[in-house]
């Protein structure tokens, strides 16, 4: 259960995102073909939900500031 606050977060964040990112493309769909059917919104808000938690995945757990501080880095050797 360590990835439930990710996807907690994914889901408190999904219905702003979702509004700005698949609104567009629904407009889009619905000026070029004239309709929208159900399964193409069902799609793309899922397409959009997977999307949103495997960022929050990815990014939220970020260490903090003292412990990127203490990060070393390999030197590049730029001499022959």
């Amino acid at each position: 259960m360590v990835y439930l606050f990710d996807i907690k977060m994914a889901m408190l964040v999904f219905p702003i995102v979702a509004l700005f990112m698949t609104f567009p493309i629904l407009l889009w769909h619905y000026h070029r073909f004239g309709a929208i059917s159900r399964w193409s919104i069902l799609m793309l808000y899922s397409l959009v939900f997977y999307l949103i938690c495997a960022y929050f995945l990815i990014i939220l757990p970020l260490p903090s500031r003292a412990a990127v501080a203490k990060l070393t880095t390999p030197e590049m050797n730029l001499q022959h």
